[in-house]
């Protein structure tokens, strides 16, 4: 993954049709590529967002390039190909929706090569409006079971890794018919069911379930990369309560699940609480010290979400220099930087005199290791952490910063 010049913090366009683009495009890529390599490179020029997918994978020939976006087509590029021929064509017409263009190019045993372009305006970021979802740990209630359905294993082990966590209790079976076997024997609550499985898909399998005369009929959702109007209506006429298309994403399925259960959901502390325990009294003073673009971007967003606008060095002595010159009440390093460590920055700190002497240290490390937690307590650090780190973690050392802070403060005016 690659990225070429400067991006846009934001981008004004279809969130949802964009993911859904890329993840045919990707999943593409490693459907043909058995080993080797996927590159993806993104850039923005001329208002435009560019993305490149590139493989070292089997590749196509010349007479099925031309064809490959035409609906139902199946040529196999390996012997194990599968799926309905529907994946490009859906993503040129999501393409053509958005007004982008997409282009293909392949040679046989050398890969292939995706061009997608889409006009998309910047905007200036604003911090996302919080789903209700997304601090979402477990339900109320009585244990509730989900059948799962779908003959494609990597999608049961997605849809399980959702849910389990949870507290749902999941079953997975990979047909149709196994699905009609395991609901004489399980009482189930919910059914995602997807629509295209050979020998029994989605709607026949429905159909059936309504003929079995059970006793607890489950809710019963519809899950499918098809999904345009016509899909909806169809699985709603057979019996479904509700529809939703793939990629699955996390909120939107916890969404259908609490209207079709009733759910109640338990949620972690809620984030305007933390901001206002954590900034009651002053702002809290971050730096940020990471050579990794996404990485920086990651922790600007998750820290913008409880109210801290930090600053930010992207290599090791641009961090000494402001830390040098600023005070700050708690500074993120990374383990491995050019020119200085974390590790570096802090011995730093500890044998000279600056306005950092008290400052909360977290260090971010890609790995974790006895060796660098040793590291890290010896030189001084108060938290390790892995990347990416994630919200809560965010939120436990902020507060531990900010208390620290106002110690400081508090022995400073005694004196």
């Amino acid at each position: 993954y690659k990225i070429e010049g400067n991006l846009p913090l934001a981008l004004f366009g279809d969130e949802k049709r964009l993911r859904r683009i890329l993840s045919n495009l990707l999943e593409n890529a490693f459907k043909f590529t058995g080993q080797g390599t996927i590159k993806l490179t993104v850039k923005y020029k001329d208002a435009a967002i560019i993305f490149k997918v590139k493989d070292s994978g089997c590749g196509i020939n010349a007479e099925n390039l031309h064809a490959i976006f035409e609906p139902f087509n199946q040529f196999s590029r390996t012997a194990n190909n599968n799926g309905v021929g529907l994946g490009l064509y859906i993503t040129q017409y999501l393409v053509e929706l958005m007004q982008g263009t997409l282009s293909i190019n392949s040679q046989i045993n050398k890969g292939t090569t995706c061009l997608l372009s889409l006009p998309l305006p910047a905007r200036q970021y604003i911090a996302p409006v919080l789903n209700k979802y997304n601090d979402v740990i477990a339900y109320q209630g009585n244990l509730k079971t989900v059948l799962v359905v779908d003959d494609n294993p990597h999608n049961l082990e997605i849809l399980q890794e959702m849910l389990e966590p949870l507290g749902f209790k999941v079953v997975c079976v990979n047909s149709g018919i196994a699905c009609l076997e395991k609901l004489q024997t399980l009482s189930i609550d919910i059914i995602l069911l997807d629509m295209v499985m050979p020998t029994l898909n989605g709607i026949e399998t429905c159909e059936r379930i309504y003929q079995l005369e059970l006793s607890h009929l489950p809710k019963i959702i519809m899950i499918t990369a098809n999904a345009f109007a016509e899909d909806r209506e169809h699985c709603l006429a057979v019996g479904c309560d509700d529809f939703l298309a793939k990629p699955v994403i996390l909120n939107q399925l916890i969404e259908i699940i609490e209207k079709q259960l009733g759910l109640q959901w338990l949620y972690r502390a809620n984030i305007q609480t933390v901001k206002q325990k954590i900034f009651s009294s002053k702002p809290l003073r971050v730096l940020v010290a990471e050579d990794n673009e996404i990485s920086r971007l990651l922790m600007e967003q998750n820290l913008k979400e409880v109210g801290v606008d930090a600053v930010f060095a992207e290599e090791g002595n641009q961090a000494l220099q402001m830390i040098q010159n600023s005070a700050f009440d708690c500074i993120i390093l990374d383990y491995k930087m050019p020119h200085k460590t974390g590790i570096d920055i802090v011995n730093y700190i500890n044998t000279h005199k600056t306005p950092n002497n008290q400052s909360y240290l977290v260090l971010m490390s890609a790995l974790t290791s006895d060796e660098i937690n040793t590291d890290a307590i010896q030189t001084g650090f108060d938290e390790v952490l892995v990347k990416p780190v994630d919200f809560e973690n965010i939120t436990k050392f902020l507060e531990a910063a900010y208390k620290r802070s106002i110690s400081e403060n508090k022995v400073k005016n005694q004196h």
